[in-house]
């Protein structure tokens, strides 16, 4: 249990950094190309494990997670041709110094919001049982899963295409603009989403539209 744990994190720490190297680069179509193909994998390779090994379990599917984004790297090495980005003069400290400057207080942020992330699922455990947890579990993975998917597409569009304006300021001021009028209008489709995959998820899972509504707004607000 311990290596596959290892497994997957290194899996997910190269994949992710090579990722970025190749939205950074501006190969976008690329990277949806491979992004596709990282999906067939791990679909390929979970039914494989399940129907043909009889892994019926978690197992299954980490393994074939694992196997996706393992894939996935050596294309944006080949395919990608990220090994020049690779060069050695990248990992000296005073390089490593310089990035840091830019990412502390994303990394600070980032593991304050483990903490909240899972501090409420805690206090539902323990005050409301695993049945209502289990309830707010799915409509908050739904949500979380909105608002990552809007976020991961514009995040790898807009930072990689602002970085090469020279008016910084005006881009904000259009994006801030452009939010506040597409507030309500991504509101209902993060409901429409949202109650679509609940109920793919599981008929079992009792449906609300004030649920819905409630951790749809948060899904806008959290991208």
């Amino acid at each position: 249990m311990g290596t596959m744990r290892t497994a997957l994190a290194l899996a997910v720490a190269v994949k992710t950094y090579l990722d970025s190297v190749i939205r950074a680069e501006g190969k976008f179509k690329l990277q949806a190309a491979i992004r596709t193909v990282e999906a067939l994998v791990i679909l390929i390779s979970w039914l494989a494990l399940f129907w043909v090994v009889r892994e019926r379990t978690y197992v299954s599917y980490v393994l074939a997670v694992i196997l996706g984004f393992v894939s996935v790297s050596l294309l944006f090495l080949t395919l990608g041709r990220v090994q020049r980005l690779l060069a050695p003069r990248y990992w000296e400290p005073r390089w490593a110094l310089k990035l840091w400057r830019y990412i502390r207080f994303a990394v600070i942020g980032a593991g304050g919001g483990v903490l909240l992330v899972s501090g409420d699922k805690i206090l539902i455990g323990r005050l409301l049982g695993p049945v209502n947890l289990g309830i707010y579990a799915a409509y908050y993975f739904i949500s979380v899963q909105v608002a990552i998917q809007f976020s991961a597409i514009f995040i790898n569009v807009f930072f990689p295409m602002v970085s090469r304006q020279a008016d910084k300021r005006a881009v904000l001021r259009k994006l801030n603009r452009l939010l506040v009028t597409l507030f309500v209008p991504a509101v209902l489709v993060a409901m429409g989403v949202m109650a679509v995959s609940l109920r793919l998820l599981s008929s079992a899972y009792p449906f609300s539209w004030l649920l819905v509504f409630s951790m749809s707004v948060f899904a806008i607000l959290f991208f």
